[in-house]
């Protein structure tokens, strides 16, 4: 081999620094970041996780540029330059990256519904059944309206916490989050449209002046387990080191389950609670509808075909709430 040859055989091995450079660089900046947001994590920093994605996107950037610079030097150099893909594997990472940051924007995006927002869903979801299951027993009709919630309970084995949405922490057991559409009253199920609103999320009820009411006034509740006067005890049966001979007192029992720490506001309790007097068996329509559960971006609809739907606030308006010719 002549010398001219061993050194055109020594141009053809180099390798294109660009081309090395091109996923090395990529690599360190993931590599940075992962540890940055690790960090991030433990130290509570938005701002870190900002920076480190910042310089991520910076080395992604460069590491394209320099992949890109690459290929084309290693076509142009007839040969003499050598790892083309090393720099395919570069710009191949960075593409990659590009793709999977665009699938998973829709989820970045995704509404943050607020805490007791699927089992809100899911009370409505169930009551939107026990509706369809009922008609099927009453001629196609719906329940009577001013006794919605308690036909329900007493025909559909539906439970009262079902009607209480966790969003609402001022509800309590014996009060209903929801509203029967007014539009619908009196009609057959089958006269009603799949999209048309049944049951929806509401306030209404409320007094200001504070509960006026007891929850034995609810006929489906009246002599259940929710509206039995509070159980007595003996106080001194529960926590105490004494002698066993002074456990039961005298005078009988002397104290309330509903004192028992973990057992107090239970139903194990029994107590006669209060609730608001109209807060139950609710009708109306859009004007006693409520967003305030879910902190304002919408609430739960139920429909005539049986779906739920997290409708938001600004679509609200849309909703149908009568048969299409009475609208």
């Amino acid at each position: 081999m002549s010398e001219e040859e061993s050194k055109n055989q020594e141009q053809k091995a180099k390798t294109c620094k660009q081309a090395i450079q091109s996923p090395l660089l990529f690599a360190l900046g993931f590599l940075i970041m992962l540890v940055s947001i690790g960090i991030a994590i433990i130290q509570k920093s938005l701002l870190l996780v900002l920076s480190a994605f910042i310089v991520f996107v910076i080395s992604a950037l460069v590491a394209l540029i320099l992949g890109v610079v690459a290929l084309y030097r290693i076509g142009k150099s007839n040969g003499k330059l050598t790892g083309k893909w090393w720099a395919v594997l570069g710009v191949g990472l960075v593409v990659s990256s590009i793709i999977a940051f665009i699938l998973i924007i829709p989820v970045l995006r995704a509404p943050k519904y607020p805490t007791g927002y699927s089992i809100c869903r899911v009370n409505l979801h169930e009551l939107g059944k026990a509706m369809l299951l009922y008609s099927g027993e009453y001629d196609d009709k719906y329940p009577t309206a001013d006794k919605w919630c308690d036909l329900l309970i007493e025909y559909t084995d539906m439970s009262p916490r079902q009607f209480v949405c966790r969003s609402n922490t001022d509800a309590v057991i014996g009060e209903s989050s929801y509203a029967f559409n007014k539009n619908i009253v009196g009609k057959k199920i089958t006269e009603v449209p799949g999209d048309v609103v049944v049951l929806f999320e509401t306030n209404f009820g409320k007094n200001p002046t504070g509960r006026d009411g007891i929850i034995g006034d609810r006929n489906s509740l009246k002599g259940t387990e929710y509206s039995q006067p509070e159980r007595e005890v003996y106080e001194s049966r529960w926590n105490h080191v004494v002698d066993p001979n002074i456990l039961n007192t005298p005078i009988g029992k002397d104290g309330f389950i509903g004192e028992r720490g973990y057992i107090k506001s239970t139903e194990h309790s029994h107590s006669e609670r209060k609730v608001y007097k109209l807060r139950w068996n609710q009708v109306g329509g859009p004007e006693i509808l409520t967003t305030e559960n879910h902190g304002g971006k919408g609430c739960h609809i139920s429909f005539n075909d049986g779906h739920v739907e997290f409708v938001k606030t600004e679509e609200l308006g849309q909703l149908k709430w009568k048969v299409e010719k009475e609208q």
